[in-house]
């Protein structure tokens, strides 16, 4: 699958970026295995009330949206069966920077996380 940046990113040698699904579980850790079984990726850790399955990109952006879309959307009516629904469903941009942090995301991309329901949260610091 070929990955199309979606946003810019300036002072990139200075930075470390990290994209994350989070799902909150609702403290129902026993669906833990069955989003992990499910979705068919390997999540950060292999217990807990949040899911996260974790990215890093350190050599170029990517469209790390369309790609989580793409693992999450055949399972959407499953995942409600276990009680887990889109407002569960977090995508997360984990961003250390120096000197600046500047993010400019498409409106195609904005439209598609609206489209999907899932809220988008962006952490930066500096480094």
């Amino acid at each position: 699958m070929r990955l199309e940046p979606i946003f810019i990113l300036y002072f990139w040698r200075e930075m470390g970026i990290t994209y994350q699904i989070r799902i909150d579980l609702k403290n129902n850790t026993a669906n833990f295995k069955q989003v992990t079984k499910h979705l068919n990726v390997q999540p950060l850790s292999k217990f807990s009330d949040v899911w996260i399955y974790e990215i890093n990109e350190s050599e170029k952006a990517l469209n790390f949206v369309d790609y989580f879309i793409k693992i999450l959307n055949p399972h959407f009516e499953t995942l409600k069966t276990l009680n887990i629904h889109r407002n569960h469903i977090s995508f997360w941009i984990l961003y250390e920077y120096q000197n600046q942090c500047n993010l400019e995301l498409p409106a195609k991309t904005l439209k598609l996380l609206g489209d999907s329901e899932i809220d988008l949260c962006i952490s930066c610091w500096e480094k």
